[in-house]
């Protein structure tokens, strides 16, 4: 996973993907979310999908600082049900965040490059 990411879809569009029941925010087109920002994020409940904002990083419950949510934004998929930050919120505490491109950070010289990676549809 990357640093960076869009979304494009705005709150209706995502309604209807995600057959969302409930929004408790408004959606707008964002072409660079970066980690600490509040991200759309999609969660089940027991009246269906919904729709909420939650700041894009994980503050373990054993976490003495909130601070450690700023380095804690990705996890590699072949070893978080081990990792003891992101372990117990794999098992119970999961959620989707809709995304449409990623973008990722290519080093040309000394300088780094933005490239965009989305689906062609």
């Amino acid at each position: 996973m990357c640093g960076r990411y869009t979304l494009k879809k705005n709150e209706k569009e995502l309604g209807e993907h995600f057959k969302i029941s409930f929004s408790s925010i408004k959606n707008q087109q964002r072409f660079n979310i970066a980690p600490t920002q509040i991200v759309p994020t999609v969660i089940e409940t027991d009246k269906g999908n919904e729709l909420h904002g939650y700041r894009w990083g994980l503050i373990p419950h054993w976490a003495k600082d909130k601070s450690i949510g700023n380095k804690l934004i990705n996890a590699r998929a072949e070893t978080v049900h081990e990792k003891p930050s992101f372990r117990q919120s794999f098992k119970t505490q999961r959620c989707l965040i809709p995304a449409d491109g990623f973008i990722e950070w290519k080093k040309q010289g000394k300088d780094k490059q933005p490239h965009y990676i989305c689906l062609k549809s």
